[in-house]
């Protein structure tokens, strides 16, 4: 509607402009073209603006809430917080702006909606000594009916507190006064009418007195309007119709139809007719009551046509008192009213209120009673905001929001709702929406991260990660490198890595984000050390555009060349990426300076041996046309053509597309929906998804590319049927995978299918109890030796076995083929006697394979299962066999390292006593495998035993070790009781380790307690 007002506008605009022209043409022909010219520009940019405008609108428009369309909104310091900011109206801006009662009178002369917080964020700034009759009313009216959106306790109490301040200052003049009581009417606020007109510092009139018999009988308090009724008699005041009404309305609610029977009764003795508003008195007072039988006789005695405000009036009330199933027995008398834009306004208005009195459900029945989805988008959503604005329970909510969704009413709410929860950090609502939506993307959790990391640092960081791979969502590298890594300790780069590993980041992903963030904090020689100390490829596409502006801002050209080599090591874009950095950085430079420091950086690219092509340095060339000073212009030129290579082939001018086989799943996906809109092949694209996702076990979404697949009409290649064999392994369906399997061998008797998918389908005919099945397809479909197969495959499925002799059969039967037995594979052999109790076969299986093999599985359990048992023959014999592979210290630090974890403390001191080796860095590495494994109490012992033999290793390390558990823990307590304890015992730290306590407070937001000791670091 918005965009037609402006449409037709401008138009009008338009023909007014060409009016005025022809018009002025006649006295100004001879400057006319000129000004014709001018004016027919004008034209166009409008036309233009109103096309813009429009398909800007349309996007807006779209069914799909703004968090789902729009995600990059959601950055670090754009998240609002604030109740009802979510608005992008100018008004919601300006209601953060009443801080006064000036303010105030002026927001409400333009404003359409009140809302009772702004009175009270705003009460301590009035000045009731001062203040004047008409300002003493409004702020009446700032707590009655007009306020939907609080209760009438809530709006009651602020109107009490109005009153008494008022009071207290003597303004209160009988206008204020007729107000006051008519709020506490519409609070639903019985008065005590003898005491008020004790208080009363005027004379009451008439008005005063029908004021407070409404406002008894509205609570049907008749002992008061009986009262009330004597008062008017001393004071000679006639009882009109109205007063007989509000008195019916009272009898009503107390004592039914009879009740309302004794007053029309005295009615007709004065010769008082029965009118609507009577029958509306009666009707009113049966709505509060909770008698069906009276209520329907009401209807049906006292018939009488409701407008729209005694309509709502009534179904308040029914929906208070739990009684909205009688609603539709109100058709009858209100069936003539229209549902206009302006009725719907109404019942929206009265659901808010209903919502805010605690009644979610009442208030969705009114709503979807009168109101259809047809006339209204975005159905049902506000009232849904509110009860989260509310606070109302989570599954009540969802009750609603499912029922929307289910029925095809408002699809998208339930993503609406978790964007409100969002933005204003309801947490605990955040998670209950979140696990309701059919799919969570990344970008739905940010604002979790950043409210976690406010909240409560680093910990809240880990523990909202562990909460969001509950809910099986895979976290993507955006989201790690903007609201992840920012938060984390990184000043151990290896602890970091261990700690995202374990999240489920890949090294290759933490790596990545951690060197952008050094370039962004200007950190670049870090950024370089790190990237040589983890062999990983960085990722180009995303280093190459914040590169430029790292140089600009460092000038630090040497550190920013290494990590653009890196760079080209692991791109497919060759020689390109050079190119494509020095044009960046070229077209950063405006200063003499800085062309001189590009000269620098071209000298450096040069000694590092990197190249462009003859196409990239004429661009190059051209750009650098903008220096003024000659001379360096001219050595700039000439470095740029000492870098071309006139081999190189240049494909600047044509963007880079990688090819499919090349692209990741997100670009895959779009690559799909790009040649279904171009109504090209989609077959290859098709199968390569299938592949990927049944890679990543994605077993939905295979399952609808499936079935894509077929119905193009397309025949699924041996190489796709493999691919879905092994999705239906994984997802242990095996009447489907055997099934594609025999198909498979029915087209070609020749064809291979990979080892690891024969291994998993062998696997799970083992779990399925089918063992000759298992071995017949090993030794039928694994002929050699293959890459794709994985220790991982060849492990799980000796895992899956129970009887040591079938395990061995299986086993035999790979190693037939060729495969090399290690560690890993091996292991299964030994921990199947183990998990048995039977030490003595797990012994003889380890000595056999270690014999054979030259390999030593399960080598540490093995000993530490014999320590425990304190066998002593036999541990002999395994550290004998153990000793001729690896060597005397490495067997005796392993037994060290066993006698530590049992707690064996009089073995451990007599070969700590007798030991002559040096095996520090043996026991260094365990004290890493057992910070991995926060084993604290192994680590405290070792060191208790490093003060006694130095000799050992450095109890510093030891030390160290401890304090990194409750570092990777973000347990502040438990590592600030450690350190004191050291103080206490008065052992040497290292400053280093005061260093990761003083870091780990930090990002934590750790206040130290008074009475805890700390040194300063």
């Amino acid at each position: 509607m918005y965009m037609f007002c402006c449409f037709v506008i401008i138009v009008f605009a338009i023909i007014y402009i060409n009016i005025l022209t022809y018009t002025f043409s006649f006295y100004f022909q001879f400057y006319y073209v000129h000004f014709l010219l001018a004016v027919q520009i004008l034209q166009y940019i409008t036309v233009m603006f109103v096309l813009h405008s429009a398909i800007k609108c349309w996007g807006y428009r779209t069914h799909a809430p703004n968090f789902i369309r729009c995600p990059l909104a959601y950055k670090l310091r754009s998240l609002p917080c604030n109740k009802r900011s979510w608005s992008t109206n100018v008004k919601s801006i300006e209601r953060l702006k009443v801080s006064n009662l000036n303010d105030l009178v002026n927001f409400i002369s333009t404003e359409r909606h009140f809302y009772l917080k702004l009175l009270t964020n705003i009460f301590n700034t009035v000045d009731f000594k001062n203040i004047s009759q008409e300002e003493a009313i409004l702020l009446f009216n700032c707590c009655g009916n007009s306020v939907v959106d609080s209760s009438m306790e809530a709006r009651d109490k602020v109107c009490q507190e109005i009153y008494k301040n008022l009071l207290k200052h003597d303004k209160l003049d009988l206008k204020v006064y007729h107000k006051y009581i008519q709020i506490c009417t519409e609070n639903g606020t019985s008065l005590n009418v003898k005491e008020l007109l004790e208080v009363i510092r005027c004379t009451p009139d008439k008005e005063t007195i029908k004021l407070l018999i409404e406002n008894v009988c509205e609570m049907g308090d008749t002992s008061q309007a009986l009262a009330l009724l004597e008062v008017m008699k001393e004071n000679s005041l006639a009882v009109d119709e109205n007063t007989f009404c509000f008195l019916t309305l009272a009898h009503t609610i107390n004592s039914g139809l009879s009740g309302a029977e004794t007053v029309l009764k005295t009615m007709r003795a004065a010769d008082i007719p029965e009118t609507e508003k009577t029958k509306l008195a009666i009707l009113r007072g049966v709505s509060k009551r909770n008698n069906y039988n009276e209520f329907v006789a009401a209807l049906d005695k006292y018939y009488v046509k409701l407008n729209e405000y005694e309509l709502l009036d009534i179904l308040k009330h029914l929906a208070i008192n739990g009684n909205l199933a009688w609603m539709k027995k109100l058709e009858p008398v209100h069936s003539h009213i229209p549902i206009t834009k302006e009725f719907v306004k109404l019942i929206k208005a009265l659901c808010i209120h209903l919502v805010n009195l605690d009644k979610p459900e009442e208030s969705f029945k009114i709503y979807e009673y009168f109101v259809k989805p047809q006339i209204e988008e975005n159905y049902g959503y506000f009232l849904l905001r509110e009860m989260i604005y509310c606070k109302v329970d989570t599954n009540r909510i969802l009750i609603i929001a499912k029922y929307l969704r289910d029925n095809k009413l408002n699809e998208y709410c339930i993503s609406h709702l978790t964007e409100v929860a969002l933005r204003h950090n309801y947490v605990e609502v955040c998670w209950e929406l979140l696990q309701s939506l059919p799919e969570i993307r990344p970008h739905f959790v940010w604002p979790l991260l950043v409210n976690a990391h406010n909240t409560a640092g680093e910990k809240g960081v880990a523990d909202t990660i562990k909460k969001i791979n509950s809910l099986n969502v895979k976290l993507d590298f955006e989201t790690l490198e903007n609201y992840i890594i920012p938060f984390f300790n990184l000043t151990n780069p290896t602890l970091a890595i261990e700690r995202l590993k374990g999240f489920g980041f890949t090294v290759k992903q933490v790596v990545n984000a951690m060197i952008l963030l050094l370039m962004r904090n200007k950190k670049l020689k870090e950024a370089v050390t790190l990237s040589n100390t983890f062999k990983v490829a960085l990722l180009e596409e995303t280093l190459i555009d914040i590169l430029p502006k790292t140089w600009k801002n460092t000038r630090d050209a040497q550190n920013t060349i290494l990590i653009l080599q890196k760079c080209c090591e692991s791109s497919k874009k060759g020689t390109e990426l050079v190119a494509e950095f020095l044009i960046k950085c070229l077209e950063l430079c405006y200063t003499i300076n800085d062309y001189r420091s590009y000269l620098d950086l071209l000298k450096i690219v040069g000694s590092n041996r990197l190249r462009i092509s003859p196409a990239a340095a004429e661009m190059l060339q051209e750009i650098l046309s903008h220096c003024n000073d000659n001379d360096l212009l001219l050595k700039i030129r000439e470095s740029i053509n000492d870098l071309m290579d006139i081999n190189l082939k240049s494909d600047q001018h044509t963007p880079y597309i990688p090819h499919p086989r090349d692209m990741n799943l997100e670009e895959l996906e779009c690559h799909l929906v790009e040649l279904k809109e171009k109504g090209l092949e989609t077959r290859g694209v098709i199968s390569k998804l299938i592949q990927r996702h049944s890679n990543n076990g994605n077993t939905e979404r295979v399952k609808e590319l499936q079935q894509e697949f077929e119905a193009s009409g397309y025949k699924k290649s041996l190489g796709t049927k493999s691919v879905l064999m092994h999705n239906y392994v994984k997802t242990r369906n095996l009447d489907k995978s055997m099934q594609i399997l025999q198909q498979i061998k029915e087209s070609d008797t020749q064809f291979r299918i990979d080892d690891f998918k024969v291994i998993d389908l062998a696997t799970l005919l083992v779990q399925n109890g089918k063992f000759d099945e298992a071995l017949n397809i090993l030794r039928t479909e694994i002929k050699k030796p293959s890459r794709k197969a994985t220790d991982r495959n060849i492990l799980e499925l000796l895992q899956s076995l129970t009887d040591p002799n079938q395990q061995m059969q299986i086993f035999e039967c790979i190693m037939d083929v060729g495969y090399v037995p290690n560690n890993v594979i091996l292991g299964p052999l030994v921990r199947i006697h183990l998990t048995k109790g039977d030490i003595k076969s797990a012994a003889k299986t380890y000595i056999s394979l270690a014999e054979k093999y030259k390999c030593t599985p399960l080598q540490f359990e093995l000993i530490k299962e014999l320590v425990r048992n304190k066998d002593e023959e036999l541990l002999q014999q395994i550290l004998s066999c153990t000793q001729r592979i690896h060597g005397l210290a490495s067997t005796q630090a392993n037994l060290i390292a066993a006698l530590v974890e049992e707690n064996e403390k009089k073995a451990l001191e007599k070969v700590l006593i007798n030991n002559k080796l040096n095996l520090n860095e043996r026991l260094r590495n365990r004290c890493d495998r057992w910070v991995k494994e926060k084993k604290i109490y192994a680590l405290t012992l070792l060191a208790s035993y490093c003060e006694k033999f130095p000799e050992i290793n450095d109890v510093s390390s030891v030390y160290k070790c401890i304090m990194r558990i409750h570092v990777t823990n973000n347990d502040c307590q438990s590592a600030l009781n450690f350190y004191n304890c050291l103080l206490n015992e008065e052992k040497h730290i290292c400053s280093e380790l005061e260093n990761m306590l003083t870091e780990l407070f930090r990002q934590n937001h750790y206040k130290v307690p008074d009475s805890m000791r700390i040194k300063n670091s």
